[in-house]
């Protein structure tokens, strides 16, 4: 993933320069173009016509899977290894839940989960279930999930904070929010149903709290909330 953050970021910088030769209308839309299209673009200032329309393509198919392929058996019971690898496998377990599960005890005071990338931000919550809603993201909007996948990067050059109900520090939200410097709470567990479309929100990926600033159901509008 770090390779793949590396080279969206170059190719963002292309559009830039090419917005700024009134080549294309978005620098995303440079995030769809071929290594030999970007080469034209740069030295003979030369694109095709056809990125934006793939941009939009891109946007109405169909959802992402959650997963892919058949789930993973579950690990096989501590008694059928011997000493010391009963403790060794112990302690990965603990740390892959540590690390990647979602703790009731943790979400259940509120919408509250892992800091996932630094920072602090402050914006309209977009709450988005499926690419068929990923038109109604503005710019500077804070990307309320229940995931994301690689298809969802397409809505990073726009979003400012990012809030996903599962996953943890290594997972792909928690990834490209620090490969973005985009602050990021993930893992949790009810953001999506806890945190109205269209309300100010603040998002603390260090300390891993999302607050309701105003436009809750509950409570006085101005009122600062816990979800």
């Amino acid at each position: 993933y770090w390779s793949a953050g590396l080279t969206r970021r170059a190719l963002l910088a292309v559009g830039e320069r090419l917005v700024a030769r009134h080549r294309l209308a978005r620098p995303e839309y440079a995030l769809l173009a071929e290594v030999t299209e970007i080469d034209d673009a740069l030295i003979n200032d030369s694109l095709p016509d056809s990125l934006a329309e793939r941009w939009h393509r891109l946007q109405q198919t169909a959802p992402p899977a959650k997963t892919l392929g058949a789930p993973e058996p579950p690990p096989p019971p501590l008694r059928a290894f011997g000493e010391p690898h009963r403790t060794n496998l112990r302690l990965t377990l603990l740390c892959i839940s540590l690390n990647f599960d979602e703790h009731e005890a943790v979400v259940s005071a509120g919408v509250r989960g892992h800091g996932a990338s630094r920072g602090v931000v402050e914006g309209t919550a977009r709450v988005i279930t499926s690419s068929d809603d990923f038109a109604r993201v503005q710019p500077g909007d804070i990307l309320v999930a229940p995931t994301t996948s690689p298809t969802w990067n397409i809505l990073l050059p726009l979003v400012s904070g990012l809030v996903a109900d599962h996953g943890g520090p290594l997972c792909h939200t928690a990834v490209v929010a620090r490969e973005c410097g985009i602050p990021a709470v993930v893992g949790t567990g009810n953001a999506t149903t806890r945190i109205p479309d269209g309300a100010a929100i603040r998002v603390n990926g260090t300390t891993g709290e999302v607050l309701v600033v105003r436009g809750s159901a509950v409570g006085a509008a101005g009122e600062k909330l816990p979800c």
